[in-house]
């Protein structure tokens, strides 16, 4: 399991479109400066996210891109996907024929975990991730069990906790 480069430039990017207002356009070059991302990288990443339809464009001097979708109807996991592919932690989590006991009871585990991590990324929206975290001290909190949680204010003065 790997999240790549190209996954975090594109959630970067599409927080920063997910925080404008539905009319407003961002060029790529505009998202490059502000996140620090390499412009032509990102506009690759664009073009993906783009074909995918998480993204719209318009074309010209004025033009540039917004969310397809409201932030609150795009999960970090689709994102992932679209550019990433899978997030299993092994190359297989189906059983296969004739495998040795441990390697069952290790293949459980991948599963387990591969549902773990696609729980956390498609539980997470973007409009979660458009403003900043304070960490709280809530043990068990989270699946991990390390007793910290984020929590971000809603624009409704309600609040996430991720």
């Amino acid at each position: 399991m790997a999240i790549t480069t190209r996954s975090e430039y594109g959630l970067r990017a599409l927080v920063v479109l997910a925080e404008q207002l539905d009319d407003e356009l961002t060029s790529a070059k505009e998202l490059a400066r502000t996140e620090q991302i390499p412009v032509k990288y990102l506009e690759q990443i664009l073009a993906e996210l783009k074909r995918a339809h998480l993204v719209s464009s318009q074309a010209g001097a004025r033009g540039g891109y917004r969310l397809s979708r409201p932030a609150r109807d795009i999960t970090v996991g689709e994102v992932v996907r679209v550019l990433d592919g899978s997030q299993a932690p092994m190359g297989c989590t189906t059983p296969a024929s004739g495998q040795a006991p441990a390697e069952g009871n290790l293949r459980v585990l991948w599963q387990r975990l591969h549902r773990a991590i696609n729980g956390v990324l498609d539980g997470t929206t973007l409009e979660q991730l458009t403003f900043r975290p304070t960490l709280v001290d809530q043990a068990g909190a989270d699946e991990a069990g390390s007793g910290e949680s984020a929590t971000r204010s809603r624009p409704d003065g309600g609040v996430y906790q991720i």
